[in-house]
């Protein structure tokens, strides 16, 4: 009787041969973008499945038993085969299918829509789930394919040292009506728009900024500090001239053309967003790879 194999089954050889590639999980881990529980959680999966001890685990290290080498030389070859495979591919063809993407809701927003239009333009047969979701999804038990994940990062990394898995940036401002009365200070500056500093997720009491020039951050003292849980309601209330708010540059790049809303110390940076494309696994759909094609093709 011919067994069937399970997809489950296919993904957990991909993520047990780029554990046995590594030589732990946690560099598998790394190099695949995922989640250590979630790579240790696959290997004892697959042990369970085929009942046998894959590799011997201690806190420094990780080796592979006789069963483990012979089923990492299959799992190998399975995917060099898919890769051959895909690599038959024509770049022409008619992709189909759905392609699920979890994402933040201010990207969602913001910066997805015109990769969305240029992606459909191509392969207007690909239908995109897309799911605006400001919190983790545990992307290997879901339905979607692809994860874009975000970081705060204090400066934009060089190219050169730019991680592979990084494909996007985007710059951090502070944006208020009109410029606020600034005063310098022996260790920082203070500023207030009608003593009142708004700033959204993630924000605190104080906000770092980088002059041109200095290695070390310059720290600007709000006033008075109102936490705004909603981006968008934060940049509301600074259109009003009622705070200031740190936020994206391209959130609020149609007013700051209009003069809506103006830089707050426009010769200062405060770092930005990193933008980060997560796969579900190592073996996705040809439509999905080419969602992941053209997000890194217009990163900028």
């Amino acid at each position: 009787m011919i067994r069937t194999v399970a997809h489950q089954t296919l993904r957990r050889l991909a993520y047990f041969e780029a554990i046995a590639q590594a030589g732990s999980i946690r560099g598998a881990a790394q190099r695949l973008g995922l989640s250590v529980p979630v790579l240790s959680a696959a290997l004892s999966e697959l042990e369970d499945e085929l009942n046998v001890t894959l590799a011997v685990r201690s806190t420094r290290s990780m080796e592979l038993t006789n069963a483990g080498e012979q089923v990492y030389r299959d799992a190998s070859r399975m995917i060099e085969a898919a890769q051959s495979a895909l690599s038959h591919s024509d770049d022409e063809q008619v992709l189909t299918g759905t392609v699920g993407v979890t994402l933040p809701a201010e990207l969602a927003l913001h910066w997805l829509p015109k990769r969305m239009s240029t992606y459909s333009a191509i392969y207007p047969e690909v239908e995109l789930a897309i799911d605006a979701n400001d919190h983790m999804v545990d992307l290997d038990n879901s339905v979607f394919d692809i994860a874009i994940r975000t970081n705060y990062a204090p400066k934009r990394p060089s190219d050169s040292a730019r991680d592979e898995a990084l494909f996007g940036w985007l710059d951090l401002v502070v944006v208020a009506r009109e410029v606020p009365d600034i005063r310098e200070t022996e260790s920082a500056l203070e500023f207030a728009v009608d003593s009142t500093f708004m700033v959204g997720p993630g924000g605190s009491g104080s906000v770092a900024g980088y002059r041109d020039g200095l290695s070390s951050p310059i720290t600007l003292h709000p006033y008075k500090l109102m936490m705004v849980a909603n981006r968008e309601a934060a940049i509301a209330f600074a259109k009003q001239g009622l705070g200031c708010v740190l936020v994206t540059e391209l959130s609020v790049a149609e007013d700051l053309e209009t003069g809506r809303l103006v830089r707050v110390c426009p010769e200062m940076t405060f770092g930005g967003i990193a933008l980060r494309t997560v796969m579900r696994d190592n073996l996705p759909s040809p439509a999905a790879r080419r969602l992941c094609d053209v997000l890194s093709e217009q990163a900028t």
